[in-house]
């Protein structure tokens, strides 16, 4: 990631993490980078960071609590949780293959794709068949 983008990517994470449900997600986020990347001494860029942030919310939270109820995270937030542990378990072992050390938005892009059809939140089927 070129560092001039940096501080603008870290701005945006506190901002947006400065509310529910983003806060919450940040957790799960900071959960997946515990177990999957830190042990193996990798780490996630602010940009894939941002990435999550808002995909996850924009794509998945917020529709659902617009649509059904405002309980998204209190209902679905476990298989929210493992969805995003799989990702990250992914992207560190695509990482570890290629000698990367730090996860970037491109590759959870990449990591997304590829997992379409093992993602345990596309159950809610919110956006029709695969």
């Amino acid at each position: 990631m070129d560092p001039r983008f940096l501080p603008a990517f870290e701005n945006r994470i506190r901002t947006l993490t400065a509310n529910d449900p983003f806060t919450w997600i940040r957790d799960m986020i900071n959960d997946a980078v515990n177990d999957a990347l830190a042990p193996s001494g990798m780490s996630l860029r602010a940009d894939g960071v941002l990435f999550l942030l808002v995909n996850v919310a924009a794509m998945i939270v917020r529709p659902w609590e617009e649509t059904e109820s405002n309980n998204f995270l209190n209902v679905h937030g476990s298989s929210l949780a493992a969805d995003l542990q799989d990702i990250m378990g992914e992207a560190q072992a695509i990482a570890s293959v290629r000698n990367i050390r730090e996860i970037s938005a491109n590759l959870l892009l990449s990591v997304t794709a590829t997992r379409r059809g093992g993602m345990r939140t596309l159950a809610l089927n919110m956006w029709g068949p695969p």
